[in-house]
């Protein structure tokens, strides 16, 4: 009895050690600058990294500067519906624009500067845009790109729903490996 009693004891006296030397080590290796991040982030992911997962010629050939969305979304019903317009800047001079977005979701249409674009399909994750002109090296332009379907999820939560105590709600967590699976996005490249 008294040996349970010292275990017990010497327990109690010592885990708490245990834990702030465990928490220091943590605070010490935690990141400090977005590349400490972006790092992180990244090697958390690395085997979805791998060369099967990146279609190296998505998105080379511009640079995103931000997107404007307009969806329909209904927390009770897994769908959603709208419209995102990317504004980007061309790194090359080019014809085409690529955005990565799953096949589960169907692109509508494609307007540019008021026309409509025909967009292509090469595999199931990528959609081509062919510009009226080759676009221009350092030329700000966007083009708005309407789609709808069924999020897929494959695992980092990127389009979830969900009950409340309130009620339905919606949430993701798809920044920056998910964000394929319910909008058409620039994952990879530069």
């Amino acid at each position: 009895m008294f040996l349970k009693f010292l275990i017990f004891s010497l327990f109690v006296l010592l885990f708490p050690t245990v834990l702030q030397a465990q928490y220091e080590h943590c605070v010490d290796k935690r990141p400090q600058t977005f590349d400490d991040i972006a790092f992180t982030e990244g090697y958390a992911h690395k085997p979805f990294l791998a060369p099967q997962y990146i279609a190296t010629n998505v998105g080379k050939n511009y640079n995103l500067k931000y997107h404007r969305f307009r969806l329909t979304i209904d927390p009770r019903v897994y769908y959603i519906n709208g419209s995102v317009t990317s504004y980007f800047e061309m790194v090359e001079d080019s014809d085409n624009i690529t955005f990565d977005l799953i096949d589960a979701l169907r692109v509508d249409s494609c307007k540019y500067h008021g026309y409509r674009l025909y967009v292509e399909r090469p595999s199931p994750d990528i959609i081509v845009i062919n510009l009226p002109d080759s676009l221009r090296v350092g030329r700000l332009d966007s083009l708005t790109i309407y789609y709808q379907g069924v999020p897929q999820s494959e695992g980092f939560g990127s389009f979830q729903t969900a009950n409340h105590e309130t009620g339905p709600i919606i949430w993701t967590l798809s920044e920056p490996y998910g964000a394929k699976e319910w909008w058409p996005c620039k994952m990879y490249g530069r």
